[in-house]
């Protein structure tokens, strides 16, 4: 009884474990390539504001630069709740800011007054759309308020925003 435990034990540390490891680490490379294949770069930002499919009074390219940027339009108040739960989810995401096309006679959204949060009157054609800028000023992607674009969004967001980095801790001697 005793060897065929250890032969179950040495077979699963060397072939079952190994093998579910592969096709855990496996499944989350092809999800990671298909997200950036969605993510290639469609174009920059500059040509997306000379085109005039985003008519702003501001200089886009100043506030997004540097920075990933999730531009939104917003025409009607439909998609409020929509909005409100896509700023909660990356509020304190860094070096990530979202600029809120906000469309004529519409009133500001009071709860964003934040940092990264901003509220500039202009809109895009065809809208609704959400529109994913890296820190170069490049489009990575275009998206709807339906469900399954807002998903996608949130999952490209996640990929394309940096990690913060770690503090660099170092000792100092103490003067003697």
């Amino acid at each position: 009884m005793g060897k065929i435990f250890k032969f179950i034990a040495v077979i699963s540390m060397l072939v079952i474990f190994p093998a579910l490891s592969w096709y855990y680490l496996n499944s989350g490379l092809e999800y990671r390539r298909t997200a950036r294949i969605a993510m290639e770069v469609k174009g920059s930002l500059e040509s997306a504001l000379s085109s005039g499919s985003i008519n702003t009074n501001i200089d886009l390219l100043t506030t997004c630069k540097g920075s990933t940027s999730l531009i939104i339009s917003r025409e009607d108040e439909k998609n409020d709740e929509t909005i409100e739960k896509l700023f909660k989810q990356f509020k304190s995401a860094y070096n990530f800011q979202l600029v809120l096309l906000n469309g004529k006679n519409l009133p500001t959204l009071p709860s964003f007054e934040f940092d990264n949060f901003f509220v500039v009157e202009g809109t895009s054609s065809p809208s609704p759309k959400l529109v994913l800028v890296d820190n170069e000023l490049m489009v990575r992607n275009e998206y709807s308020f339906a469900e399954e674009s807002i998903l996608d969004l949130v999952s490209h967001t996640a990929l394309l925003v940096p990690k913060k980095p770690e503090r660099d801790v170092k000792i100092k001697k103490p003067i003697e």
